[in-house]
């Protein structure tokens, strides 16, 4: 082997070793150097490359068709797996397959979830992903868990399907869709169930949420008591009475994070529309609050409240010429228990 060929070699091992996206070329004839101050830098290829394994191997994963470290498709996302093996004479790509296709929807990869782990004695590539669908029209995210076996490049995918949440940050609730081959694979499935509790995208549920009257389950609770789900996309549903609702110790006002809209308050009862939301009111009497209607969307839902007189309420659609609504205070039936 001459110096050259040696040189390269031993640089790109470094590299690899190293965990770095982005390799040292220099001038000579675009030999893989370290050091020199006429060096260059560029992308390795793909958007993560794994740790050099002990057989010289490691996993790539790239955009498109073409090693790329971005996706330049407005429609269409395509996340790629390759097995590389580092030799005296280069990268050889031994096999590649395709592990995860979108259509009109926003594709995110977590970088900080990026691990090595291993199941029945294999290692695998554990990561996860985000997807929010294109336009207004559909509201609901997923979350996918990936598992990649680092020598076969056979791929295990966990979707978590759900929708936006005031309970975290930039999270999303719902409830995981297990497939018949991950059933098949219960191995696999308790792996990927175990590494998603580690993950900031989707809610991770405690005890108390099994609690219908545990105060972060306001909204679940008045969608199962009004049977109703008011989420939509673009547009808005009807307000029917009688309402039946909860009164709860904890301030609901502080946990719907939208602006207000309008306000209405009278002697006794003090009401928030929130942009685009929720409807929530204060009894001052008992010192508690109560959810008076639930919805959310992204366009054509706000709601503008007054009392037109000491005991009726006015909700109007803002975006609406619809005839508005009124809700006497005695059209709201209320829970016996009180909320924590």
């Amino acid at each position: 082997m001459n110096l050259k060929k040696t040189l390269s070699l031993f640089c790109f091992f470094a590299l690899l070793l190293s965990c770095k996206k982005n390799v040292t070329v220099c001038n000579d004839v675009g030999l893989l150097f370290c050091g020199s101050d006429e060096s260059i830098s560029v992308p390795l290829g793909g958007f993560y490359q794994s740790p050099l394994q002990k057989d010289s191997t490691y996993v790539s994963l790239y955009a498109g068709d073409g090693f790329a470290a971005y996706f330049y498709s407005d429609t269409l996302n395509r996340v790629h797996a390759a097995k590389c093996k580092l030799s005296a004479y280069g990268v050889d790509t031994l096999s590649k397959t395709l592990i995860l296709e979108n259509e009109w929807a926003y594709l995110t990869i977590d970088s900080s979830s990026f691990e090595q782990v291993t199941v029945l004695d294999q290692p695998y590539l554990y990561f996860s992903s985000s997807e929010g669908f294109m336009g207004q029209a559909i509201i609901e995210r997923n979350v996918n868990f990936h598992l990649l076996n680092m020598n076969t490049l056979e791929h295990y995918r966990l979707l978590y399907a759900g929708e936006p949440s005031f309970k975290c940050e930039e999270c999303i609730e719902g409830n995981f869709v297990i497939t018949d081959e991950l059933r098949s694979t219960p191995d696999i499935l308790s792996k990927l169930k175990e590494l998603s509790r580690n993950s900031k995208l989707i809610y991770q549920r405690g005890a108390k949420d099994d609690d219908i009257y545990y105060y972060l389950n306001y909204e679940e609770k008045w969608d199962r008591d009004n049977k109703s789900h008011n989420r939509y996309g673009a547009g808005y549903g009807d307000i029917v009475t009688p309402i039946r609702s909860t009164l709860y110790r904890t301030d609901l006002f502080a946990l719907n994070k939208g602006s207000e809209n309008d306000v209405a308050e009278n002697k006794r009862y003090l009401f928030r529309s929130y942009f685009r939301g929720n409807i929530i009111g204060y009894d001052k009497d008992k010192k508690l609050y109560f959810p008076l209607y639930i919805e959310n969307c992204v366009l054509g839902c706000n709601k503008d409240v007054e009392f037109i007189d000491n005991d009726t309420l006015k909700i109007t659609r803002s975006e609406s010429d619809e005839e508005a609504y009124r809700i006497s205070m005695k059209d709201i039936i209320f829970d016996s228990t009180i909320g924590g």
